[in-house]
């Protein structure tokens, strides 16, 4: 069942009543702002635009007050001719002045005596009359009250010269603003500037340092390679000497047979001569030629030497010894084998030593025609 609120409770309805009723006059307010708020900008943005409108029709006839034949307004021209131009009737009208103060309100706006404006400051000076006094009711009342020409005249020009002062220090804040603006970029571009150098400075040095490293592990390379080498060059050396002079003194190299006799064995004679000389073909070691070295010179056959034969037995029985001969020639041969770096030696005669000693000892020093020229047997060893 529906029972009617008003029979239960009264004050709902006057709580609807205040809420409707608040409600429609916030919107009513909010609406009325934004139409005033509206008409208020319409109305400012048109009066600005008047007041262009009417600044730029002055500055139109105040260009066209000199005239067609003149350039510039001098002090006698503009005092007959004020009442020509518009603009100067209303400053004229609004500053209470008459034709008795034309003289001086020209001595005013001629701020730097020249006797004559031209269009340019005409304009320039006109603007800062508006600006400065019409706009200023301070300044149109202290202009109205005074009574002598020559008064109004001085109250004019020192308005003028604050207001060209006033202008000269917004151009010079201007010029200040505009100079500070440039020196800040200019600094953050020589900070940049700067920055960048001292980065790539930094980077120049990080790669110096590393190629000063990399110098430093090459001269280390070049030093331990150095130190092999000549390590490598004094053991070669030693060994080359050691060499050497064990074939001088006649001792044995390493890994020879040892000696079975005695070179006392042999007759004067038998071993022959040893001789050295340059070779022509130069080398690390220079060349050495072993010749003459007749091993069985005594053992030529009767049909080969022509007579004065030695009995076979009697040189067999000499060289019962030659063994010792042999292993002294085995040994320089393979002293030039082991010098092979200094110049090399000649295989074929160490294969043909080896050979005659086998040969010798298999057969019982039996004879054995080699090759045989006028001068008998000769075995020649060039080291190269």
């Amino acid at each position: 069942m529906v029972v009617p609120l008003g029979e239960e409770a009264i004050w709902p309805y006057f709580f609807f009543l205040i809420f409707i009723s608040i409600s429609a006059l916030g919107l009513m307010n909010l609406v009325t702002v934004t139409v005033l708020d509206t008409a208020l900008q319409t109305q400012r943005e048109y009066a600005r635009n008047a007041d262009v409108d009417r600044k730029m029709a002055d500055i139109k006839d105040l260009l066209q007050f000199p005239g067609e034949t003149e350039v510039n307004t001098n002090r006698d021209y503009f005092i007959e001719n004020w009442r020509k131009s518009s603009a100067f009737r209303t400053v004229f009208e609004t500053l209470d002045l008459n034709q008795e103060d034309a003289g001086h309100f020209f001595d005013a706006l001629d701020l730097d005596n020249s006797g004559s404006l031209d269009p340019f400051e005409l304009s320039t000076t006109y603007m800062e009359l508006t600006t400065s006094v019409l706009n200023n009711t301070a300044a149109v009342a202290l202009v109205r009250s005074a009574t002598h020409p020559d008064e109004k005249g001085k109250i004019l020009r020192s308005t003028m010269v604050i207001a060209q002062a006033s202008r000269f220090q917004v151009q010079a804040q201007l010029q200040t603003e505009e100079f500070r603006s440039e020196a800040k970029r200019n600094y953050e571009t020589l900070n940049t500037s700067f920055s960048k150098a001292i980065s790539d400075r930094a980077a120049m040095v990080s790669r110096m340092d590393s190629m000063v490293e990399d110098m430093h592990s090459i001269r280390e390379e070049l030093d331990r390679v150095k130190e092999r080498r000549e390590r490598r060059d004094s053991r070669g050396g030693h060994q080359h000497g050691a060499s050497r002079s064990s074939r001088g003194r006649g001792e044995y190299p390493s890994g020879s047979p040892p000696l079975e006799g005695s070179f006392e064995h042999f007759p004067p004679g038998m071993l022959g001569t040893e001789s050295g000389s340059a070779s022509p073909t130069g080398g690390a070691g220079g060349a050495r030629r072993l010749s003459n070295m007749s091993l069985a010179s005594q053992m030529s056959t009767r049909s080969s030497m022509g007579g004065g034969e030695l009995p076979l037995q009697e040189s067999t029985d000499s060289l019962a010894g030659s063994t010792r001969t042999l292993d002294g020639l085995l040994r320089d041969a393979h002293n030039y084998r082991e010098d092979r770096d200094q110049g090399g030696v000649v295989d074929s005669v160490y294969a043909n030593v080896l050979d005659r000693r086998r040969s010798m000892s298999a057969s019982g020093f039996e004879r054995r025609r080699p090759a045989s020229s006028r001068h008998g047997n000769t075995f020649t060893i060039v080291e190269l």
